[in-house]
């Protein structure tokens, strides 16, 4: 059986179990297993592949991101910040503006299952409105990914241009368009969602902010200590947000142990090992490589392998810098021109295979988090996201042929 074709059959298997509702996790961990099964893994391979990405030092780090941003999250709500938050914002701003403004902060820097953390802002900040549960996991999901095309605090940026050899500001410059289409597909297709019936604008007072400032602190706090000390572990700056929040509201120890939800947690957990278990077999069997051999075996023009071997990759893994960082190697040649630089027509359209997938694959952990911690239907989600995603794209087709037949973007 071609890699292809093996391919279409493990992306059609994840599709049917979680079309029947199966599991997220369990789903992408089957799907990994069945991956092994048709590039005929010995039952050695298997376990090794798995033994290997559940105790990988990326694994581990994403699960104690995970689990401290979760607790992190129970502990705002439970504490009375998440309240907090939302009564400041909501004197400050309309509800059309601070609902999504919480994904849009937690989002400016690259916290792996930051989802977490501005969910429960999105749930509290949505009490009085008429957002489903589908309507709420979009606002959370594509607000918070509106920076990542061109924020240099996302390692995704300094890891195209490492294996491209090109300046950051170049790819920032060949990118942007997807944040601006990001933005603008926000505002006509998501925020019409959020009714403001029975919204009064009140006089601002200096007060107003104050309080505003003093509800996220705690959010804040851990987003300083990131920008600011680059080096500094997301987990560790979430858990010292989460000592600031016990120390302020004067959290009993016994209070702190109620707070944890052991359940989900242990579910969360498994459907990282799952990710990386999909992600470990789908290197250790030479998928990627075979598919990208098959494009150019049968001489497939090169838009195709630019683009959709990324996108590949990003919806097997459901991690961009993955994608980027397992396509763009092979993809070099493609991207270069007869002199040696690289064309920005080419690195866009590799760069867009990333977005596309990373967008409406279920093993991107903000998407599957999101629809878990809102208890949404896949289906509904991915019927509102698609308007968004398919305007992104028509704007993106306009920049490429921009890139590709304009003088003056070359």
């Amino acid at each position: 059986m071609t890699d292809l074709l093996i391919l279409a059959v493990v992306i059609a298997f994840l599709g049917f179990l979680i079309r029947f509702k199966a599991n997220i996790g369990v789903s992408i961990f089957l799907s990994a297993v069945l991956l092994s099964v048709l590039k005929k893994l010995s039952v050695t391979q298997i376990f090794a592949s798995l033994f290997y990405s559940s105790i990988s030092r990326d694994t581990i780090n994403m699960v104690l991101i995970v689990i401290s941003a979760t607790y992190f999250a129970d502990l705002l709500k439970e504490s009375g910040f998440l309240r907090e938050i939302v009564e400041s914002f909501s004197r400050v701003f309309r509800p059309k503006f601070f609902i999504p403004a919480f994904s849009l902060i937690i989002g400016a820097l690259s916290m792996p299952g930051g989802a977490l953390v501005s969910a429960p802002l999105v749930e509290e900040g949505s009490r009085d409105t008429t957002l489903a549960p589908h309507e709420k996991v979009v606002i959370n999901f594509w607000f918070r990914h509106v920076w990542e095309p061109i924020s240099p605090l996302f390692p995704e940026l300094v890891l195209s241009a490492s294996l491209i050899n090109v300046t950051l500001s170049f790819i920032i410059k060949t990118q942007w368009p997807i944040t601006v289409a990001m933005f603008i597909a926000g505002v006509f297709f998501i925020l019409p969602l959020v009714k403001e019936d029975g919204f009064q604008k009140t006089t601002i007072t200096t007060s107003a902010y104050f309080a505003l400032f003093k509800s996220i602190f705690p959010i804040l706090l851990v987003i300083g200590l990131v920008f600011v000390f680059r080096s500094f572990s997301v987990a560790l700056a979430i858990l010292v947000g989460i000592l600031y929040i016990v120390t302020i509201k004067r959290i009993s120890p016994r209070r702190i142990i109620k707070i944890i939800r052991i359940g989900t947690l242990i579910n969360y957990t498994f459907l990282m090992i799952s990710i990386f278990f999909l992600k470990e077999v789908s290197i250790k069997s030479n998928l990627i490589k075979g598919v990208y051999e098959a494009f150019v075996l049968y001489k497939i023009p090169s838009f195709f392998p630019l683009f959709f071997l990324p996108f590949i990759i990003g919806l097997m893994t459901g991690i961009s810098s993955a994608a980027i960082g397992l396509s763009y190697p092979l993809l070099l040649p493609l991207m270069q021109k007869s002199y040696g630089s690289v064309n920005p027509a080419s690195l866009f359209i590799a760069y867009l295979g990333v977005w596309t997938a990373i967008s409406v694959t279920p093993t991107h952990l903000c998407l599957s988090l999101s629809i878990d911690f809102f208890k949404a239907k896949l289906t509904e989600t991915y019927k509102l996201l698609f308007k968004n995603i398919l305007f992104v794209l028509a704007v993106s087709v306009t920049w490429i042929l921009m890139l590709t037949y304009c003088k003056f973007f070359h």
